[in-house]
């Protein structure tokens, strides 16, 4: 396991992604998140199947735009607490580059607020 860590890391500090962006039409209101995507599925698996959370997409869909483009294959996770427990488990071998940009989306996320859930109408 250590070792598919090991190299989930090295992928994720060329390949991937973790940032924070709007949520919503709110300036306010924040999510994180984190990705990794390519066009070999067996690797983005391979990844997914290493870190143990997340999601796997297909977005070969979306290059219909570009008829001979290769499809997409996409990981992501999309809230705080996945985002934060895959940051952990890549920590030990992610480049300093890598943990800077983590360090700085997880601070950035923990500076705004966050939408509370709707009371539900009768």
């Amino acid at each position: 396991m250590t070792e598919e860590l090991a190299w989930a890391a090295g992928l994720f500090d060329g390949e991937g992604t973790i940032g924070v962006r709007k949520n919503g039409t709110t300036e306010a209101y924040r999510r994180i998140g984190a990705s990794v995507g390519m066009t070999e599925r067996f690797v983005v698996e391979r990844f997914a199947k290493a870190v143990g959370i997340g999601k796997f997409y297909d977005h070969s869909y979306k290059q219909s735009k570009y008829p001979n483009a290769k499809p997409v294959w996409r990981w992501a996770v999309h809230n705080f607490e996945d985002t934060k427990t895959m940051v952990e488990r890549l920590w030990p071998w992610l480049s300093e580059p890598k943990r800077a940009q983590a360090r700085k989306a997880l601070d950035a996320y923990a500076a705004y607020p966050h939408r509370r859930p709707r009371a539900r109408r009768m």
